[in-house]
């Protein structure tokens, strides 16, 4: 089953996290995270048709996939005082800055939300649309690599072509 992919970047990148899971529901995964889904449903819930069938199905797993919108995510963080706007003006600009502070003060402190979710059969993973057009390239450094395996979070990238 392959559900609906985030959204292709207006700027040069958009970060987006996925979530699956067996059973939870998308609301508490929204309140944890506070974050509001791009789309989101819960197992057992009827999946939309686009054919006129008799047969309802269900979704096997609940699904959750939200935008993290940097400059709001950065406000709510301990580092917030710390960050000027030329920080946030760089972590837009350059996907590697961005990687290393949504890695380093948003996704750490949701880790143990991330574990539970992860050791009760679901998956977390943060999907990194680029744009090709308006991003020469990145680098994945050792300590941003390792920051992630830590978290157990795999990293998707898509590209566009805009």
């Amino acid at each position: 089953m392959e559900a609906r992919r985030a959204s292709q970047p207006s700027y040069p990148f958009q970060l987006s996290l996925r979530i699956r899971h067996p059973a939870i529901d998308p609301t508490e995964i929204s309140q944890a995270l506070q974050i509001e889904p791009e789309h989101s449903f819960r197992a057992g819930e009827p999946r939309e048709s686009s054919r006129n069938t008799a047969v309802t199905t269900v979704h096997v797993d609940s699904y959750w996939l939200g935008t993290l919108d940097l400059s709001t995510l950065l406000l709510g963080t301990a580092l917030a005082p710390e960050v000027s706007p030329q920080m946030h003006a760089v972590a837009f600009a350059s996907l590697d800055t961005a990687l290393t502070v949504l890695t380093g003060s948003v996704l750490r402190r949701h880790a143990a939300f991330f574990n539970r979710i992860q050791s009760e059969g679901g998956e977390v993973r943060l999907i990194v649309a680029l744009s090709t057009r308006k991003t020469r390239g990145f680098t994945l450094t050792p300590q941003l690599s390792k920051a992630l395996s830590d978290l157990r979070i795999p990293v998707d990238f898509e590209l566009a072509h805009r």
